[in-house]
């Protein structure tokens, strides 16, 4: 985009403004160069000795071009929208010339080679430099259609692991044992729900685990590696998230616990808690085991 917006695209407005401003004066250099530039911009082009377009860059040929719009476009026959172009254009060469961090140039790509396409068009450049830029801006919005698409896929794929229920018959189907089994939690504090209850609880929640770890193995191989991040302190961010995923699984449900099974609202964080500790106590034992099986 820089080469294109900074070196070509200045050459060819060079080209277009020499040939239509050497019609409107036989002084043009004068009348329509220096005379509308302002006193900063015609004291630097002076001390240069720069007497020709070739000696100016992108900045000053835009503004060249806006203040002797009404004689460039009665000779050319342009429409009023090209010069919202030519603003847009200097809009664009103040953000690639001078990044501020608040607005990134790459996010409005394709817009920006849109306009120039389109500029570049009105002023008659070269056909090569036209084909260049909207080959360059159908890639850049082939790429981010299939981001969007990528985006758009994750969002679906997080939405199905995040629902450990396909709807509300398969968790009554999965919870409606009819008696008063009650699941004891580690502290003793009886919750009131059936096990099988909790362990439909408890699915969504591995579900949702593995969610999470696969996008830190996304993450780590983008970056290269995770060193930096302790053990702990991934299993902790990991174990968050899980129990928030938990938490509002158990609130979308909490009519259902507390019609069937009369079920203390005081008690959904414990809930939460006991189910990430099970599968904590899962994993441990399994890792016990595997320990255990290469031992022997």
């Amino acid at each position: 985009m820089y080469n294109l917006l900074f070196k070509e695209t200045t050459g060819s407005l060079r080209v277009f403004l020499h040939g239509v401003l050497s019609e409107i004066s036989d002084i043009w250099w004068t009348k329509c160069v220096l005379n509308v530039l302002s006193p900063d911009q015609k004291r630097q082009v002076e001390e240069s000795r720069v007497k020709d377009l070739s000696g100016l860059d992108l900045q000053p040929l835009i503004i060249i071009f806006d203040r002797n719009w009404k004689e460039i476009s009665k000779r050319r026959s342009l429409p009023p929208t090209v010069r919202t172009y030519l603003k847009e254009i200097q809009a664009i060469r103040n953000q690639w010339a001078h990044p501020t961090g608040e607005v990134d140039p790459e996010e409005d790509i394709c817009r920006s080679l849109d306009t120039l396409e389109r500029l570049l068009k009105h002023i008659e450049a070269d056909s090569a430099l036209i084909a260049r830029v909207a080959e360059r801006r159908k890639l850049e919005e082939g790429l981010r259609s299939k981001a969007r698409q990528q985006e758009e896929g994750s969002r679906q794929e997080e939405a199905k692991q995040r629902d450990g229920f396909k709807n509300d018959k398969e968790f009554r189907e999965n919870s409606s044992f009819g008696n008063n089994n009650e699941f004891t939690g580690k502290d003793g504090a009886i919750l009131g729900i059936p096990l099988n209850v909790f362990n439909v609880f408890k699915k969504y929640a591995i579900i949702f685990k593995q969610h999470y770890e696969d996008e830190l193995a996304k993450t780590a191989a983008k970056t290269g590696s995770m060193d930096k991040f302790s053990i702990n302190s991934i299993n902790n961010f990991v174990e968050a998230g899980v129990k928030r995923a938990v938490l509002e699984k158990i609130y979308d449900k909490l009519n259902d616990l507390v019609d069937n099974y009369n079920f203390d609202i005081g008690k959904i964080d414990t809930l939460a808690e006991l189910i990430v500790s099970s599968i904590a106590d899962d994993g441990k034992q399994q890792e016990d085991q595997s320990s255990k099986s290469q031992q022997q």
